[in-house]
C-alpha cells in the first residue's frame, strides 16, 4: 500500500480544503479498540507520527466533498484505494473530529457491493449535514 493517497487529481479546486489539515498536531480519535494486540496500537502510533494518516483523511474528506452521499466503498472505487477499507477508516475518524467533518447518513444500497450500507455526507461549517449529492464544496 502506498504511504499517502494521491490527494488531487490535479485539476484546479474551486476552494480550498478547510484549515484543519493544515494545522501541525491533529489530535485523532483512537483507532485501535480496546484489547488491540500491541502490532495495532504500534501501527496507529506509526501512521499518526508520520502522517500517512492526516494525509488519507485529507484524500477522503476531498473525495467525499466532490461525492457527497457516497458509501465508504463507492469513495475507494472513486479514489481508487489499493485497500478499500482505507475510506471507512478515515471516514469514521471525520465523524469523530471536534467538530464533526462528516456525517452517517441514511442507508442505501451500495453501487459497489450490491449490499446495504450507511452514506457519508459533508458538514456544515455550522454544524449541519449537507444532503446534497455530487459536489459540495460551495455549501463550505
Amino acid at each position: 500500500m502506498p504511504k499517502h493517497l494521491p490527494i488531487s487529481s490535479g485539476t484546479a479546486r474551486r476552494q480550498e480544503p478547510e484549515t484543519l489539515f493544515t494545522q501541525k498536531k491533529q489530535v485523532w480519535p483512537p483507532a485501535h479498540r480496546l484489547g488491540s494486540p500491541e502490532t495495532s496500537i504500534e501501527a496507529e502510533e506509526t501512521i499518526n507520527r508520520d502522517g500517512t494518516r492526516l494525509n488519507q483523511t485529507q484524500a477522503v474528506y476531498e473525495a467525499l466533498i466532490r461525492h457527497n452521499g457516497s458509501t465508504a466503498k463507492e469513495l475507494a472505487y472513486i479514489m481508487n484505494c489499493p485497500d478499500v477499507n482505507t475510506p471507512h477508516r478515515r471516514l469514521n475518524d471525520l465523524a469523530e473530529m471536534e467538530p464533526p467533518k462528516a456525517f452517517r447518513g441514511p442507508a442505501r444500497i451500495c453501487g459497489k457491493t450490491h449490499r446495504k450500507a450507511t452514506t457519508w455526507w459533508v458538514m456544515s461549517r455550522a454544524g449541519v449535514p449537507i444532503f446534497k449529492r455530487g459536489y459540495v464544496g460551495d455549501y463550505l
